[in-house]
């Protein structure tokens, strides 16, 4: 009984500084800055949203990097055999990459995928100074429905030409919705062809201007935003900072990273139904399980955010190094718990050409090196400093958890920033990909949510 009193202080006494912690929220910024972000001496296009077709060099560029990516992994060396009875433990198993190096030089279609990646009208338009090429998918629409800009932010190591599955499940009606959506899809800053930063401190409320910019510049002044992994962040930026532009915000990561929700988790791990459900329990406890996976595959995350010119020259050189680095994080954010099978679970989840894709994209592009610096320009002590991530978010926000993915909170915790949380919802399968691994599930619950603030909208206009 005394220990149980104990407890029971404890558990009030957090309570209490959460309580008054979650108070502590910044005001709003006036006006963020938005800068050029080329460096003094250069041409200054950040007036120019000349918009251009950009599919023709696509094509060139892919077809002018084929003969040295299949000379380069023709030369691979032979690597070091996986320790005895070891899958995926250590890292990708050299024994599988040495399959997928094969598939990639013989069997992988080099041309045929690049058609695939090319069937949607590409484009380019230069937003402060950076070049942001976009995919933006019509629906065809003979039933005249309202159509709905929807905005897709992808995260890292991914980029627009992940999405191209689930573009007609997005812009092809659907009778049971009464609108359909139009699809604007940018690469982020620096990954694939849009061009990177040529200075210091693009982060994610940083990219969040050059988004309402991006959106604003090719005519769009009120849109859905969905965001996944970094996409994800930076659509929160937006929300919070732009929720007159914002229409709703549909997220598949959805956190709330703040002295509060820790604290909260940290006392769900002694009373668990104060914080979790039965059906939440296993997504967020015993918390020292997902703490020990969190540390087993967050080094890159670290190397990222503190040497990622280190790592980005790496992998720049070596597409045998590229797709080792890069696959193991699809096996690790993925199905975890098959890492002891020879191919990591990858199989399970992914047709191995998508993933081929993605690193022929990233080795063409050379934007391994540029996309790795989100890491450095989005954890930083000048980033939490700002106090960005803890700016409420009015805008409706529905959350999509998949159960194979790196991280969960609930919505009692959610609700710290997301004010206005519509929607959560667990899925049966998937993780930290779900546009590749469950298209149907994943574009299903983006038609669902935005369904119910359509209706909202609507009602309150």
């Amino acid at each position: 009984m005394p220990r149980l009193v104990t407890l029971l202080r404890i558990a009030l006494l957090i309570m209490f500084v959460c309580m008054w912690y979650s108070l502590k929220y910044p005001e709003l910024p006036t006006k963020m800055p938005e800068p050029c972000w080329r460096p003094p001496g250069l041409l200054n296009r950040a007036a120019n949203n000349v918009i251009t077709e950009f599919n023709d060099d696509f094509e060139r560029k892919f077809l002018d990097s084929i003969d040295d990516l299949k000379s380069r992994l023709r030369n691979t060396r032979d690597f070091q055999p996986p320790l005895t009875r070891v899958g995926w433990e250590y890292g990708i198993s050299s024994k599988y990459l040495k399959k997928v190096i094969h598939h990639w030089l013989h069997n992988y279609d080099f041309e045929g995928r690049m058609q695939r990646m090319n069937q949607f009208p590409q484009f380019k338009v230069n937003v402060q100074g950076l070049d942001i090429v976009y995919h933006h998918v019509r629906p065809e629409n003979p039933e005249n429905k309202p159509v709905v800009p929807l905005l897709l932010l992808h995260g890292w190591p991914s980029n627009i030409y992940e999405f191209t599955k689930i573009y007609p499940m997005l812009t092809t009606p659907r009778p049971d919705y009464p609108f359909v959506f139009e699809v604007i899809a940018p690469n982020l800053p620096g990954f694939a062809f849009s061009s990177p930063a040529t200075i210091k401190g693009l982060g994610t409320p940083q990219i969040a201007v050059v988004m309402k910019n991006f959106m604003k510049s090719i005519g769009y002044y009120s849109y859905y935003v969905h965001g996944s992994d970094w996409g994800a962040m930076i659509g929160a930026d937006m929300g919070s900072l732009y929720n007159e532009h914002v229409r709703g915000l549909h997220s598949s990561l959805c956190i709330v990273p703040s002295f509060t929700t820790y604290l909260l988790l940290t006392l769900g791990s002694i009373a668990p139904t104060l914080i979790a459900s039965e059906e939440e329990y296993p997504l967020m406890y015993p918390l020292k399980d997902h703490l020990y996976r969190l540390f087993d595959e967050s080094g890159y995350f670290h190397f990222q955010a503190t040497k990622p010119d280190v790592i980005g020259i790496l992998l720049a050189d070596s597409p045998a190094g590229l797709a080792a680095y890069i696959l193991d994080k699809y096996s690790a954010i993925t199905h975890h718990h098959k890492r002891h099978l020879e191919d990591g679970g990858l199989t399970e989840a992914y047709d191995l050409d998508d993933l081929l894709d993605t690193l022929t994209i990233n080795w063409i592009a050379n934007s391994t090196l540029s996309s790795a610096r989100i890491y450095s320009e989005g954890f930083n002590k000048e980033w939490y400093d700002k106090g960005i991530m803890k700016i409420a978010i009015r805008a409706p926000t529905a959350c999509v958890h998949f159960p194979h993915d790196v991280y969960y909170m609930p919505p009692c915790l959610l609700k710290y920033r997301f004010r206005n949380l519509i929607r959560s919802t667990i899925m049966p399968r998937g993780g930290h990909f779900p546009w590749l691994e469950e298209p149907k599930l994943f574009t299903d619950d983006i038609w669902a949510s935005i369904d119910i603030m359509e209706v909202e909208r609507h009602k309150n206009k």
